[in-house]
């Protein structure tokens, strides 16, 4: 009765005023997926610099890589480590503006320091000196749960 569109509006005609008008359909947000590499020796976690551009450009974060490729071939070529896998952490779901990304934490023993030289700039950290560090929001969470089964 309030509406000023009331001689025009054709739901109103048509008696269907509670189905029109069709919202739009929401835009489909692509879904990403990713492998975190967590690598832990001494009480300490390897984190990797980022690139400067991108989603979370110069913060540090654990190694990434495709869920296809072999994390325990990408630590020994990347940063000269040998390492075995272990058990792979529930799946953490983190959503960006434009899309969803799906990390799969996979966890990995540390064996020994190979005798090779990264390119890869890189660092080991505590566990309280990461969470100090700049680092994207993921990383910190999966950080604290790594702290909160330390104790």
């Amino acid at each position: 009765a309030s509406c000023p569109m009331q001689t025009d509006c054709v739901a109103l005609v048509q008696g269907r005023t509670a189905e029109l008008p069709v919202s739009k359909p929401r835009k489909t947000i692509p879904q990403k997926s990713t492998m975190m590499l967590i690598v832990r020796h001494n009480g300490e976690v390897l984190l990797e610099k980022r690139q400067s551009t991108g989603i979370w450009g110069g913060l540090w974060s654990f190694p990434e890589i495709a869920l296809e490729e072999d994390p325990v071939a990408i630590c020994a070529s990347r940063y000269g480590l040998k390492v075995k896998a272990a058990t792979c952490l529930p799946q953490l779901n983190h959503a960006f503006t434009h899309f969803k990304l799906a990390i799969t934490p996979q966890p990995l023993q540390f064996i020994k320091a190979l005798p090779q030289v990264s390119e890869y700039p890189h660092l080991w950290l505590t566990l309280d000196d990461a969470m100090g560090a700049a680092i994207p929001t993921p990383v910190r969470k999966l950080l604290g749960k790594m702290m909160e089964a330390d104790e």
